[in-house]
C-alpha cells in the first residue's frame, strides 16, 4: 500500500492488530507516524479527496427515469391544438411529413373535392394537396375562429393565394384568389380520424374566370 493510501479513510475507523477496541484518531495518527507513514502532500490530498466522493450515478439514473415516465404520461393534444397545427404546418409551411403523422391510413377526409365525396388515408389527400399547392405556391390559410366540443374541433378560415401554376388542370391566370370555408376534425390518440371541409368552390371557379353565362350572373 502506498503511503497516501493510509490517509484515504477516517483514522477512527481503523483497528489495531489483535484488538477489538477502536482507538481515538489522534492515537492512530501517532501510530501511523511511528510506523514511518507520512502525511501526504497537497497533490496526494487532492487525489484522495476525489476518491472519497465518487459521482452519484444512481441519482442521475433516477432523474432520467422520472423524466422519461413523465413524457410517457403526457396527455395527447386536444382537437383544437391538432387542427391549428394541421393548417399551420401542412398548408402554410408545406410540411408533408405532418400529413403522415397526423392523418393515418384509416382516417377519412370529406369535402376536399365534392362535398359528399370522401377520401381515405394520406395518399388520396396528398393528390389534392399537391395540385392546390402547385397551382398556388404562395397560399396562406388564416384560422378566423376555432371552437372545440369533446373530441371534435371546428374552424372558420380564409384562404388567400395567387394562381401562378398549372396544378388545377388549367394554365396559370396570375389572378389573386380569396376564398372562405369551414373545417372540422375528430381526433383520437393524438391523430385525426375524420375531417370535414366546406369551402367556396363556386367562388374559386368565378375568380378563375371559369363561370360563363347565367351561372356567372348567379354567383358573381
Amino acid at each position: 500500500m502506498e503511503q497516501s493510501a493510509f490517509w484515504l479513510y477516517p483514522l477512527s475507523a481503523f483497528k489495531l492488530e489483535n484488538s477489538n477496541r477502536k482507538f481515538p484518531a489522534r492515537l492512530l495518527a501517532a501510530r501511523g507516524t511511528s510506523m514511518g507513514l507520512q502525511r501526504p502532500g497537497p497533490a496526494a490530498a487532492r487525489s484522495s479527496s476525489m476518491l472519497q466522493y465518487p459521482a452519484n450515478d444512481g441519482r442521475t439514473r433516477c432523474k432520467r427515469a422520472e423524466r422519461a415516465t413523465s413524457e410517457k404520461e403526457r396527455p395527447n393534444p386536444d382537437a383544437a391544438t391538432l387542427l391549428r397545427r394541421w393548417f399551420d404546418e401542412v398548408w402554410n409551411k408545406g410540411m408533408t411529413e405532418t400529413i403522415d403523422e397526423l392523418f393515418p391510413e384509416h382516417a377519412v377526409m370529406w369535402g376536399i373535392g365534392r362535398p359528399e365525396a370522401a377520401s381515405q388515408g394520406p395518399g388520396e389527400f396528398k393528390e389534392f394537396y399537391a395540385g392546390l399547392r402547385n397551382a398556388c405556391p404562395d397560399l396562406k390559410i388564416t384560422l378566423d375562429h376555432v371552437v372545440q366540443e369533446g373530441d371534435t374541433a371546428f374552424a372558420r378560415w380564409t384562404f388567400v393565394a395567387t394562381h401562378t401554376g398549372a396544378g388545377l388542370g388549367m394554365p396559370a391566370t396570375n389572378r389573386q384568389l380569396k376564398l372562405r370555408g369551414m373545417a372540422a376534425c375528430r381526433v383520437r390518440d393524438g391523430a385525426i380520424v375524420e375531417g370535414w371541409n366546406v369551402w367556396d368552390q363556386i367562388g374559386l371557379a368565378r375568380q378563375l374566370g371559369l363561370l360563363q353565362g347565367q351561372a356567372a350572373d348567379m354567383f358573381r
